[in-house]
């Protein structure tokens, strides 16, 4: 049996509670978009400093991410290449401004500038050779959980 009587009535009322519950979703959802904003800002935030933590192989200097040109993952790669280790890591640290650097970060950042891994030796035990060393002459000290040049070791005239 089919009703063919049916109907609906929409009252001036059930209009207004649309349009009520409308303005009340649209605001919360200007506010959840905000808030998404937000987060989403935090998270690249962050997404940055983990850069730093993690292994970053096969990513150069220069790559989409960052802002330097192609000629100047080259340049980088071919003067850190050049240089023995301590001469890079020093090279590395002074471009840091005289902040301090977590020594996995001072080693990716080589890496990821094409630094030939060879020379830092394998299991990279070569490089923890050079680091202990440059602290050993005062040239970089222990900062915290990095190294940083030494106040003697800021000159640009350093032997290396």
């Amino acid at each position: 049996m089919k009703d063919e009587n049916f109907s609906i009535t929409i009252t001036p009322k059930t209009v207004m509670e649309w349009q009520n519950e409308a303005k009340a979703l649209l605001e919360s959802i200007q506010k959840d978009t905000a808030r998404y904003n937000l987060l989403e800002q935090r998270i690249k935030a962050v997404g940055l400093f983990r850069e730093l933590e993690r292994p970053t192989k096969n990513i150069p200097i220069g790559s989409p991410n960052e802002l330097a040109g192609e000629d100047l993952q080259t340049e980088t790669a071919t003067r850190l290449g050049n240089l023995a280790p301590p001469a890079a890591i020093i090279s590395l640290l002074r471009e840091a401004g005289g902040q301090t650097m977590p020594l996995n970060v001072i080693r990716q950042k080589l890496l990821s500038a094409g630094y030939p891994p060879e020379k830092l030796g394998r299991d990279y035990q070569y490089f923890y050779t050079v680091i202990k060393r440059l602290k050993g002459s005062k040239r970089i000290v222990k900062d915290g959980n990095g190294v940083r040049l030494s106040s003697t070791a800021s000159g640009s005239n350093m032997n290396l």
